[in-house]
């Protein structure tokens, strides 16, 4: 199951980020890229919005990433992703990061030129994948050490 649960994130570069903060919950659509295994799924964000100020309160995220560009409604699959955020410091790993959504997102250039963006990575601890309305399965990402 991993495997299709890798396949979709790859396929894809858009999902709904969920937080969680004292005006309670707030969803945004986003860009993003992962790492290779998927264990991480970068964002970009100005530290001026909503879900950056969630995330400083409430590390906690969900994220959506669906196939309905893809299948008809009654095949469509949807990926819930739960991770916990940090805020990306490696200066190398940025770059490489923001290489990589300027190349699927290159609409993304003005906002990552800003001085005031945070580079988000979601650690995933978890995966849900919804395939149809009936069809549910659970994958929690292996630890390391």
């Amino acid at each position: 199951m991993i495997e299709t649960i890798q396949a979709i994130i790859h396929r894809n570069d858009l999902c709904v980020l969920a937080t969680a903060g004292e005006s309670g919950p707030h969803t945004s659509l986003m860009a993003y890229s992962c790492s290779s295994d998927c264990s991480e799924i970068y964002l970009v964000t100005s530290r001026r919005t909503q879900k950056y100020r969630n995330i400083c309160q409430a590390p906690q995220v969900s994220l959506m990433v669906d196939t309905r560009c893809e299948n008809d409604r009654p095949n469509i699959c949807a990926l819930t992703i739960s991770g916990s955020t940090t805020e990306m410091d490696d200066a190398a790993k940025v770059e490489g990061v923001r290489r990589q959504l300027l190349v699927r997102h290159p609409h993304l250039a003005n906002l990552i030129d800003q001085p005031d963006v945070a580079w988000i990575c979601v650690h995933v601890s978890a995966f849900q994948l919804l395939e149809g309305v009936t069809r549910s399965y659970h994958a929690r990402m292996k630890e390391e050490g």
